[in-house]
């Protein structure tokens, strides 16, 4: 004969393994995530990239890493890892809360940092999605 509590026990474990499910659905739905433009800039204007580089020379104060989301599913977080050589210099979580989301990351830079950069983004559960990568260059001097 069932009781009441093993009946309740019962409940409580379909309830947790349609929990689980509802969670790999929402994985499978991140899957879709896309990265459409990444474009690094020194100036973002009406949420949008000024101008599109990939080198900047070393006395550029500040650096921005503009990406375009599309697809998500609900509310989530993207993250932008900096990356100088390979040494990792900054994590910037941003939010996305729509299918399409435009959204941007920046990097105050000093003039002893030449070199490689890259950003790589990667969505909330560490997958890289995209990856992207600018020279921070010497001032020539004539």
């Amino acid at each position: 004969m069932i009781t009441i509590k093993n009946l309740i026990c019962m409940l409580m474990l379909i309830f947790l393994y349609s929990l689980g499910f509802a969670q790999e659905q929402h994985r499978a739905e991140e899957s879709d995530l896309k990265v459409t433009k990444m474009v690094f800039c020194t100036e973002i204007i009406g949420r949008e990239p000024l101008t599109e580089e990939s080198s900047f020379a070393n006395d550029t104060p500040k650096v921005y890493c503009f990406t375009k989301i599309e697809g998500a599913q609900f509310d989530m977080q993207i993250t932008h890892k900096w990356f100088y050589q390979d040494s990792l210099m900054a994590e910037v979580p941003l939010s996305v809360r729509s299918a399409a989301w435009r959204t941007y990351s920046s990097k105050k830079m000093i003039p002893e940092w030449t070199g490689t950069w890259r950003v790589i983004v990667v969505d909330d559960s560490g997958k890289a999605i995209r990856e992207e990568s600018f020279e921070f260059k010497k001032e020539e001097t004539d």
